[in-house]
């Protein structure tokens, strides 16, 4: 079931295909407005600006996470309860201030992930973590060119294939 929702009027599609020409015939080739998605493969297509994943499908992530041990459970227990949070704020219908401290609470949650990978990345590399982060923070504030965990050869394959 394939559902174009706006403040004037609803679209139901039955298609029995998740793919992009099903997205397509319903939202047109390039729609102006976000679509809200299961990130199923119809929506690809689409700038990921205008990609916003449903947040019932968040949750089920968040759950998922939260059973994890360690830290990656613990963050994903606070985005569960933030999850849980927003729901709650929604049918009480909190005025839009509530959200912007609840989206900041979630970013910082989620940007736990980034260290995560740099920090796996330099492992594979054989690159010391903490000397790689000094220099992209040392880079950051001088507004230098922040160095790469992309080594050279990709750089050249990718710049001259």
């Amino acid at each position: 079931m394939w559902v174009l929702a706006s403040d004037w009027g609803v679209r139901l599609r039955i298609d029995p295909s998740r793919a992009q020409l099903a997205a397509k015939l319903l939202l047109g080739e390039r729609p102006s407005n976000a679509a809200v998605s299961d990130r199923c493969a119809g929506c690809t297509h689409l700038p990921i600006e205008q990609r916003q994943v449903c947040w019932a499908h968040l949750l089920r992530d968040f759950e998922r996470i939260a059973g994890r041990t360690g830290l990656g459970g613990r963050v994903g227990r606070r985005l569960l309860g933030y999850g849980c949070l927003l729901f709650r704020w929604r049918a009480a219908d909190k005025p839009s201030q509530n959200f912007e401290w609840l989206q900041k609470r979630i970013r910082a949650q989620l940007n736990v992930g980034n260290i995560y990978s740099t920090v796996q990345t330099c492992k594979m590399q054989g690159r010391v973590a903490y000397e790689f982060i000094t220099e992209a923070v040392q880079s950051w504030c001088g507004q230098w060119r922040h160095p790469s965990l992309v080594p050279e050869h990709i750089h050249f394959h990718h710049t001259y294939a």
